[in-house]
């Protein structure tokens, strides 16, 4: 998850410097959205093992859907929608997959497990996403004013997204300090 982490900030921040890029942003953010997927399936997977089959099968098919729209309308001039959005509903579709095993399995109350906290803040920004970026390309060309103001709404359900990430961090950390003290 670190890693993921450090990524995702590198990216948020050399996006705010776009001209001092020696490629175009949206080329970084297509990059970004790939490896968006596969670090966040590993995950998935790792917390929750039977999903890898699914995850694997997803990856692979959402690998030749990223390869496909890339070459189809080049790397840096247009957002790969199409695959955001598939990935996005994959994500989506994982995550929720995850919750509802993790909600069979768990024996107190759910809200104090960090992989709720985790799956949750997942299936908000991935689901919360996909209609926001359906339209974006279009308004990006045609209205620049109103997809500024549209991404507003990533940019908070970014936050949600982290912030999630960062209370299942600090359950984990007491979970562990519980577990040494015993």
């Amino acid at each position: 998850m670190g890693i993921h982490l450090l990524l995702t900030n590198l990216v948020e921040v050399l996006a705010l410097f776009p001209a001092s890029l020696p490629f175009p942003v949206v080329t970084m953010y297509n990059t970004y959205l790939l490896l968006d997927l596969v670090l966040m399936s590993a995950m998935l997977v790792r917390f929750h093992p039977p999903l890898r089959c699914w995850a694997l099968v997803a990856n692979g098919s959402l690998l030749f859907l990223w390869v496909a729209e890339t070459a189809w309308f080049g790397s840096g001039t247009w957002l790969n929608i199409l695959f955001l959005l598939t990935s996005a509903l994959a994500i989506c579709a994982l995550s929720s997959a995850a919750l509802w095993h993790l909600a069979m399995d768990e024996r107190g109350p759910i809200d104090r497990s960090p992989l709720f906290w985790l799956l949750l803040g997942m299936i908000l920004y991935f689901g919360g996403i996909a209609p926001v970026f359906s339209c974006f390309n279009y308004l990006a060309k045609q209205q620049h004013l109103m997809s500024d103001q549209l991404y507003w709404i990533v940019r908070v359900l970014c936050a949600v997204r982290y912030l999630t990430i960062a209370w299942a961090c600090i359950l984990w950390g007491r979970a562990s300090n519980v577990l040494t003290m015993r």
